[in-house]
């Protein structure tokens, strides 16, 4: 009997990540699905910003490093669609509001140190680049926006007073305090940065057959009940060094949804492992591991 065609790359990566047709084709990798295939810069990138929406609620690396945390962020719901050079969020409304939560603007203490606003249209669409690592993200209500250049041309000239007095442009060079908070960031092995990145990719995947779904980390699409060890008041923490990295966390996703959307076949890391770990588990790529904690976060 003869094999049934496989599916194309494009329809298996949007059946996990909830993109449309544009945004998944745009993030492909040749003979991969592309979540993980990207640039040292994005790669870094996104593991800096891991850190940034992994912490906060009262933990202790917030009340130690104040500038880790903006995880309001992940209060938005969003589809996360990577691509090779570029970290894009799409949002079926309010994408100004969700990169006000990243960007540092006058009214926050917050923000990811040396994000700056490139483009935005004041609306639908903010291009913005990182400073620190040279790459490149967007926040956009449509998977085919414009491109930055594009958007720059067609600014009208109130949105742009509106918007670069509120958010930092991109020629506005990192600050002393951003730097110091920079410096804060404990030196991360390659697969760490893999690890941690793949965390951003992931915000939004879920298993098309539904036995699993991350929910943006704020519900569970599947309606199931609450996890053992859920929280009353949400906590997150992501901290640790070198080749050892502990994340923890209180309310969505369950454990076992972290653990496939990581691990699984098709939509894991590859060469990724999850191993039980002192009660816990833990995600080992390389010689390197990311501890999963769920329950109480101090």
């Amino acid at each position: 009997m003869p094999e049934s065609p496989r599916r194309p790359l494009r329809d298996i990566r949007r059946s996990y990540t909830g993109e449309d047709k544009i945004a998944a084709k745009a993030g492909l990798g040749r003979r991969c699905l592309g979540l993980d295939r990207c640039t040292p810069e994005q790669r870094r990138f996104r593991a800096q910003l891991a850190l940034h929406v992994f912490n906060g609620y009262g933990t202790e690396v917030v009340s130690r490093e104040a500038v880790y945390r903006a995880p309001d962020f992940l209060s938005y719901t969003m589809i996360a669609s990577p691509r090779y050079d570029e970290m894009a969020f799409i949002f079926r409304t309010a994408p100004r509001n969700a990169f006000g939560r990243l960007i540092a603007d006058s009214s926050c203490d917050f923000g990811m140190p040396g994000l700056r606003l490139l483009a935005s249209d004041g609306f639908r669409t903010f291009h913005a680049v990182h400073h620190p690592t040279g790459a490149r993200t967007v926040f956009a209500v449509r998977s085919d926006f414009e491109t930055a250049d594009l958007v720059a041309r067609s600014m009208d000239t109130s949105v742009e007073h509106d918007l670069f007095e509120r958010f930092p442009r991109a020629h506005i060079p990192l600050s002393a305090e951003e730097d110091a908070a920079l410096n804060r960031i404990p030196p991360m092995t390659e697969e760490i940065e893999i690890l941690l990145a793949a965390l951003i990719a992931r915000i939004s995947a879920e298993d098309p057959s539904r036995t699993w779904a991350v929910g943006n980390w704020w519900g569970d699409p599947l309606r199931r009940p609450k996890p053992p060890g859920y929280g009353l008041e949400s906590k997150l923490s992501l901290w640790g060094a070198d080749h050892a990295w502990t994340l923890r966390w209180n309310r969505y996703p369950y454990p076992s949804d972290l653990i496939s959307c990581l691990a699984a076949p098709e939509i894991g890391v590859t060469g990724a492992q999850a191993v039980e770990d002192g009660g816990g588990w833990a995600i080992k790529l390389g010689g390197s591991s990311l501890h999963l904690r769920y329950g109480e976060v101090k």
